[in-house]
C-alpha cells in the first residue's frame, strides 16, 4: 500500500515575487536547530525559466523568513539547461558541504544532471545581504 501524508495545516510560507508565476522548495542546504537554510527555484514570468535563490528560515509555530538572496544564484546559461525536454531549467536536487564548498546537484533542464560548486562562505556571504530586519 503506497504511503501517502495529508498535512493537517498548510499554509504560504513565502509568495512569489511580482516578476515570477511561482516558486518552490528545493533542497535543504543545512539545519541547526530552528535556523535552516533551503535553496528555492523560482519561475520567471518572461521566459518562464526556472532559476534558484536561497532563503533562510526560523523554524516554530510558524517558518518565518529571515534572509533572501538578493538574486538568483543559479540560473540556466550552458546548452544542456537551456535545451531539453524542459528547457530553461536549472533544478537543485541536493545540496552537500565539502570542505569549504557548497556542492549542488540539480536537473538540467530535465535532459541530464549537473554539479555545481561554490565558496561556502561567499554563498552565505550573498544570504547575509538579503538579511530580512
Amino acid at each position: 500500500m503506497p504511503c501517502r501524508v495529508a498535512p493537517t495545516e498548510s499554509y504560504e510560507v513565502m509568495p512569489p515575487a511580482a516578476f515570477e508565476i511561482k516558486t518552490g522548495w528545493a533542497y535543504p542546504v543545512m539545519v541547526r536547530g530552528r535556523r535552516a537554510i533551503l535553496l528555492v527555484h523560482g519561475v520567471d514570468k518572461e521566459l518562464q525559466a526556472y532559476r534558484v535563490f536561497a532563503v533562510e528560515v526560523e523554524l516554530g509555530r510558524e517558518v518565518v523568513v529571515t534572509a533572501v538572496t538578493p538574486f538568483y544564484i543559479m540560473e540556466p546559461r550552458a546548452p544542456y539547461e537551456l535545451y531539453g525536454d524542459r528547457p530553461l531549467t536549472v533544478f537543485p536536487c541536493g545540496a552537500h558541504l565539502i570542505d569549504d564548498k557548497l556542492v549542488i546537484s540539480y536537473g538540467a533542464a530535465d535532459f541530464m544532471i549537473g554539479f555545481g560548486a561554490t565558496d561556502f562562505a561567499e554563498f552565505m556571504s550573498m544570504l547575509d545581504k538579503g538579511r530580512l530586519y
